[in-house]
């Protein structure tokens, strides 16, 4: 983490430092173990999001309400310190008679036994009954979880801090001074929930670390600290990715779209080193970035909503799709700065640029009541199909797809056998090309129908014909037509291995037809 996201989380830490008269206050509540149920400010969803993209919490974890097993929460703690593949090395003896040596938990619990000496304390934080055993399945009480998340930020039972009480409420004091629990009200021996499980790790992420030389350690330094990771900690917002109608800048072809590991983003377009997680669009995240590619996708700093645009009035008003698929209507919220294609737009053009199917994406500020920015994104166009009554997987995606109407445009001459607007399936012809506009999660969708072929004579390939990107017709010096990603190349050789097919190979000089798409980029070729 770099200087400038320590100094403004230790500012945050040192202002929300709970003043003496509140602290005794609280110590009197947890001593009673209140019951007081406070105002409900803690965004526990944004929290499980955020530590579920860090891979601390299982993606299989969804209800909030659940208990957390004392498996499960050693899990988050050997994934919180950075230690998983130390986890996965460490199987092969057992310290609990209720756990098989080779199993995936011993590993973890072999793990989290040297964290005690990681942190440079006495007391660990995996620990058994009197009898031997581990009872993995137990639930962890609200005691025990604050009890470890003070001892992984470095806090020992002799610190002069868990001295004014016995345990647990020495731990759950601390834990309250240090702002890991602050709006959290469970008694002592309440069952630890998922829900506030994500909140204490999120929080404790941005907590610095017991320390007597005086240099400010973050506990997320324990998670990032892999010496395999190149580059630098670099703040970004997500603008695009393969989904959106962006183009990279990372690459010659003219007008090519990012491909499925590169992103748009507030310092460039990037690369996506082999393995990294893909960050979410819209997203505020830490980045290791190695010129221009990122070796590691670290935390998201923000809380995201989405909003697939079905359609828009002409007086603004967005109707969009919610999470029950049902839907809702409203006018584009403000925010403190709005994006479109990477670039800041202010708030009459944000509205201007949303359209049916649109995606509208919404950051969160950090007292979430408002939203930091947004996000635009144009309908996206996917992939290109190529209409033949014999074209299986076209024929199968419109049986399949739920779409609102099938539109066709075209820019032919011959427009006289052609219904313009709105048609159905047994409108189509041969050649045509149907795209499946949609926002981009696919909420809403319909079906676009263009038609635009132009003929000609190949006059030349560019650069070659072995790996042509494009091609003139007519004449060597004619404006280049660019292939789409989309088209196959084979198709030019038409070479399966029979000598007799290699003659039908396409080739300079030869009059062929070609099929646009909605780009300008060819998607198909056949003899007219």
């Amino acid at each position: 983490m770099n200087n400038n996201v320590k100094d403004s989380v230790y500012m945050k830490n040192k202002f929300f430092r709970i003043s003496s008269l509140l602290v005794v206050i609280a110590m009197l509540f947890t001593l009673i173990g209140s019951n007081i149920v406070f105002a409900d400010s803690v965004d526990y969803s944004g929290s499980l999001n955020r530590m579920q993209d860090l891979g601390i919490i299982s993606s299989s974890a969804t209800n909030l309400n659940s208990v957390v097993t004392r498996s499960q929460f050693l899990e988050s703690i050997v994934a919180s310190e950075g230690l998983n593949t130390t986890a996965a090395n460490s199987k092969g003896s057992t310290e609990f008679s209720d756990i098989s040596a080779n199993s995936t938990l011993s590993g973890y619990i072999n793990a989290g036994l040297s964290i005690g000496a990681k942190q440079g304390v006495n007391e660990g934080v995996v620990y058994g009954t009197a009898n031997g055993t581990y009872k993995p399945n137990s639930a962890v009480t609200y005691a025990e979880a604050c009890t470890i998340m003070v001892r992984l930020l470095g806090y020992s039972d002799t610190d002069s801090e868990l001295q004014s009480a016995s345990w647990p409420n020495n731990y759950i004091q601390e834990a309250a001074t240090l702002d890991l629990t602050t709006d959290i009200s469970l008694s002592k021996f309440s069952n630890l929930t998922v829900g506030v499980e994500a909140v204490l790790f999120d929080r404790l992420f941005d907590s610095l670390m017991k320390t007597t030389t005086g240099t400010d350690k973050f506990f997320s330094d324990n998670y990032y600290a892999d010496t395999t990771v190149t580059g630098t900690l670099e703040e970004a917002i997500i603008y695009g990715n393969s989904k959106t109608s962006d183009v990279s800048t990372a690459t010659a072809d003219q007008g090519k779209s990012l491909s499925d590991n590169e992103i748009l983003t507030s310092i460039g377009t990037l690369t996506l080193d082999n393995g990294v997680t893909t960050p979410d669009l819209g997203g505020k995240y830490e980045l290791y970035v190695d010129g221009t590619t990122v070796t590691k996708v670290t935390i998201k700093e923000n809380t995201l909503e989405n909003y697939p645009v079905k359609s828009v009035s002409t007086d603004g008003i967005i109707s969009y799709t919610d999470a029950n698929n049902k839907i809702q209507t409203m006018t584009l919220p403000q925010a403190s700065a709005y994006y479109y294609h990477g670039a800041f737009i202010d708030y009459d053009t944000a509205v201007k640029s949303v359209q049916s199917y649109s995606s509208i994406i919404l950051a969160k500020n950090s007292n979430g009541d408002g939203y930091e920015y947004g996000i635009i994104v144009d309908p996206n166009f996917g992939e290109p199909y190529v209409y033949s009554y014999d074209n299986v997987d076209l024929l199968n995606k419109l049986k399949d797809t739920k779409y609102d109407y099938m539109y066709r445009e075209t820019d032919t001459t011959d427009q006289s056998n052609l219904s313009i607007g709105n048609i159905t399936t047994a409108d189509l012809t041969t050649n045509e090309v149907l795209y499946f506009v949609s926002d981009i999660w696919g909420d809403n969708t319909f079906v676009y129908v263009y038609d635009k072929t132009v003929y000609g004579t190949i006059a030349s390939f560019l650069p070659n014909k072995l790996n042509p990107t494009s091609l003139t017709i007519g004449s060597t010096t004619s404006t280049p037509i660019y292939f789409s990603p989309y088209f196959d190349k084979t198709e030019l050789t038409n070479y399966d291995g029979n000598i007799a097919n290699f003659l039908t190979n396409t080739n300079v000089g030869d009059y062929r037809a070609f099929v646009l798409g909605v780009d300008g980029k060819i998607v198909d070729i056949y003899i007219p």
